[in-house]
This record gives C-alpha cells, structure tokens and sequence, in this order.
C-alpha cells in the first residue's frame, strides 16, 4: 500500500517511473530525475532488526536523497533515519 502510494505521487507529481537496476532484488524501486537521470528516492527492503524495529522479517522503506538542512530538521521525526552518519 505504501509502495503504491509513493510510486503514484511522484508519477503526479514527478512525472517519475520508476527502474528496477538490480536482478538481485527486483523489488527495489529506484526514483531518478526525468532531465539528468540522477537518483532520488529508492524503495527497498531492509530487515527489522537492522532499523531497531521489533519483529521478524524486513520492512519497506524509502530512502531519499535531500538538502542537509532540510535533514537536520525531519530526522527528529520518529520514523526518520539517517542513511548514514
């Protein structure tokens, strides 16, 4: 529901569809500027435990790209993560 959600608005807003790159995961959604083909967002699997998440299993999550300033301020949400430090 999630994935469907995303993909929908950046196709309305982004006019983006999404590639799949990767035969190793074919679920992994990869979201590039239309005018310099550079990455944006990516949609991917990643296991629970590895997001301090209870549960077994892998959760979906996306991860994008953004202004360092504009990281600083949604990384205090909750289910916000920094891709790395």
């Amino acid at each position: 529901m999630v994935r469907e959600t995303v993909l929908n608005y950046t196709k309305r807003k982004y006019n983006t569809e999404p590639d799949y790159p990767w035969a190793k995961f074919p679920n992994y959604a990869v979201l590039r500027h239309s005018k310099n083909n550079k990455w944006y967002g990516l949609l991917m699997n990643v296991a629970r435990n590895k997001l301090n998440i209870e549960g077994d299993g892998e959760t979906e999550i996306l991860n994008v790209k953004c202004d360092p300033e504009l990281a600083s301020i949604v990384k205090k949400e909750n289910a916000i993560l920094p891709a790395y430090l």
